[in-house]
């Protein structure tokens, strides 16, 4: 039997099922070109047994199922067949979305989530391009009245087409892009579910304004997105030119003979970008749902220009590692960008391979690596088991970096979890840094490098600087070990305050002092090394410069080694005497669920209870299986709840 009515319901995003074995319904599946299958199932299976089965078959391919089977026709009284305790009888018949009911309703010639940019999906309620807030944080765009819409297909297209519908598209993306015109907001879809071997050059063309922009995105009944595999070229380059007012959508880069697990994978293929910008300064730039695999780099600018107001947001950035032979390799690198937001992005597993000779973790190998610049924000991100740092931040002059954001981010293994301070003694070289709601886990948990240390949160050369209610968790390892490290010669109105340190070996704070330093406090902050022997807080240089005031302490240290000034290792009271701290106590604090980890927050999900099992559903995040429960933010609330928070 086939079904897309059921009780009255149409296209509605109740049908979106895998073929993962025996459902009750005929499902369409994917194969990875854009075919179909069909399967046909067990009508005994109850709906909720289908909810379970289809969230299963989620865990298991990654992708998102289709929300309609496009086509195809039933008898209800067929459908009444498979569960009569489901639909109008239980709560009345459910209503089709706008995004999802087979009508244009905004006008635009474009029906639905399967042709119209206006929708993030099936369960969207208008077709009409709305704020991300309204669209489930996803960005939507409405043609202009002049907008040219190139449709492509490798699976269905003929480059004789004219390109200008979804009956004829062309077959390749470089005869795609012919047919845009600099300056007009058109837009470029790839047939999703469908496969190129083939690259983007796209060097300077813009759209028209940060309102009317050209758009290279997808359409079709697929979820999977359009896939680029690349074989020792940049999957998408704009380099060298200008390029404005454009945004790259659900895209999939796939460095296939990189790929170790591939039957194509080559130990020689050489390692490339998978994006590049370079020699430019464009602006008003957006790369959103794009996943990125088995590359060398990600590079945003590098070279002359300062490109402007760019953002970055829900990628899959996994697996980059050095070419044979060696170099370096970022997760992404950029350089000086004007405007840039990092938002609800994972990047996993980058600047190194496990699994490859020749590509073993370094130093100088990082999830993200950023360069100067202004007005940076990054939020909501997972940074996990890097080469060496979740990001590495470098600014080599005064000022070089200025009015940075990092908010609710989640750090995961790696030797680093943040270093805001290379590459110079410079003074004053970041200025107007917030720092806050970030959770740092298990930094230094399996050394990558080898090397046996593990450090969460590095400061130096900084004027204006706040770091609060971050959590430094579950560091039991390494006595080359801290939470925070504030150091440096220059340190200009600092506050470190209701920050949480928990569990972790080598000392929680650390504060470097110097005399060039001026309003610097610690403040506030909860300490609790639990039956760790170390100390609290390590103080070297002189006191004048740092005010210490109402901070919760306990360590399983002995009462006179619970604090280190300069080479002293002191008791609680000599601490008082000696930083004049007011106001702080002492009281080993009772949670109630310290220990967790995040396997424990997978399993918590239903799924397997492991690190790795999460970190594979994070990586499987895209437009049309977004879940909340596997960003950064959601990990955050609840290690955070397992404190009380």
């Amino acid at each position: 039997m086939f079904f897309k009515e059921w009780k009255g319901l149409r296209h509605v995003g109740l049908w979106r099922l895998f073929c993962t074995g025996t459902l009750i319904w005929a499902v369409g599946c994917e194969d990875g070109q854009g075919d179909k299958t069909v399967s046909e199932g067990d009508t005994s299976i109850s709906a909720p047994d289908v909810r379970s089965v289809a969230d299963a078959a989620a865990a298991d391919t990654g992708e998102a199922p289709d929300a309609r089977l496009p086509g195809v026709d039933v008898d209800e009284s067929d459908a009444k067949e498979v569960g009569e305790d489901i639909g109008e009888d239980a709560a009345g018949p459910l209503e089709p979305t706008a995004c999802n009911d087979g009508v244009d309703s905004d006008g635009d010639g474009l029906v639905d989530w399967m042709d119209d940019p206006g929708c993030y999906g099936p369960d969207d309620d208008s077709e009409e391009a709305l704020e991300r807030e309204q669209e489930n944080g996803w960005t939507t765009f409405d043609p202009s009245s002049d907008t040219r819409i190139v449709y492509v297909s490798a699976s269905q297209g003929d480059d004789e087409n004219d390109g200008l519908s979804p009956e004829a598209p062309v077959k390749t993306i470089e005869a795609g892009m012919a047919l845009l015109r600099s300056g007009y907001p058109d837009w470029l879809l790839l047939r999703r579910g469908d496969v190129w071997e083939e690259a983007i050059g796209w060097s300077d063309r813009s759209g028209r304004s940060a309102e009317e922009r050209m758009v290279i995105a997808s359409y079709g009944e697929s979820t999977a997105r359009p896939m680029l595999k690349t074989d020792g070229e940049t999957a998408l380059s704009l380099c060298c030119g200008a390029a404005s007012h454009v945004a790259f959508l659900d895209l999939d880069f796939y460095a296939y003979t990189r790929d170790p697990d591939s039957p194509e994978y080559r130990a020689d293929a050489e390692g490339k970008t998978s994006i590049s910008i370079c020699c430019g300064a464009g602006e008003n730039l957006l790369f959103e749902g794009i996943r990125t695999r088995f590359y060398s780099s990600m590079v945003l600018q590098t070279g002359e220009g300062h490109p402007r107001n760019v953002e970055f947001r829900r990628n899959v950035v996994y697996a980059n590692y050095p070419s044979p032979g060696g170099g370096h390799s970022q997760g992404v690198y950029a350089s000086h960008i004007q405007g840039f937001l990092v938002e609800e992005n994972i990047f996993d597993q980058n600047g190194w391979h496990p699994d490859i000779e020749g590509a073993e973790a370094t130093m100088f190998n990082h999830n993200m690596y950023l360069s100067g610049g202004s007005d940076l924000v990054v939020r909501g991100n997972i940074f996990s088991r890097a080469s060496s740092m979740g990001i590495k931040m470098r600014s080599d002059v005064t000022g070089d970096y200025q009015r940075l954001l990092f908010e609710d981010n989640f750090f995961y293994d790696g030797e680093i979890g943040m270093g805001v301070g290379g590459n110079t003694d410079e003074p004053y070289r970041f200025e107007d840094t917030r720092i806050r709601n970030n959770v740092f886990l298990e930094m230094g948990k399996t050394m990558p490098t080898g090397r046996d240390f593990a450090w969460m949160l590095e400061l130096s050369d900084h004027r204006d600087l706040v770091v609060s209610d971050n959590y430094f968790l579950h560091q039991p390892w390494h006595t080359n070990g801290y939470g925070i490290y504030l150091h440096s010669g220059t340190q200009e109105n600092v506050q470190i305050e209701n920050n949480f340190v928990y569990d972790v070996q080598g000392r929680g704070i650390w504060i470097d002092s110097a005399s060039g330093w001026s309003d610097v406090s610690v403040v506030g902050n909860t300490i609790q090394a639990g039956n760790l022997e170390v100390p609290m807080i390590r103080h070297r240089g002189p006191f004048e410069p740092v005010y210490y005031a109402d901070n919760f302490y306990f360590t399983g240290a002995s009462d006179d080694a619970w604090f280190r000034v300069d080479g002293d290792r002191i008791s609680y009271a000599e601490w008082l005497e000696r930083s004049g701290e007011q106001g702080s106590s002492v009281q080993e604090i009772s949670y109630p669920d310290p220990e967790r980890r995040l396997g424990d927050y997978n399993a918590s999900l239903g799924r397997e209870g492991t690190s790795e099992a999460f970190l594979e559903e994070a990586r499987q995040q895209s437009k049309f299986n977004w879940r909340a429960e596997y960003t950064g933010s959601a990990v955050n609330a609840y290690l955070r709840a397992g404190f009380g928070d």
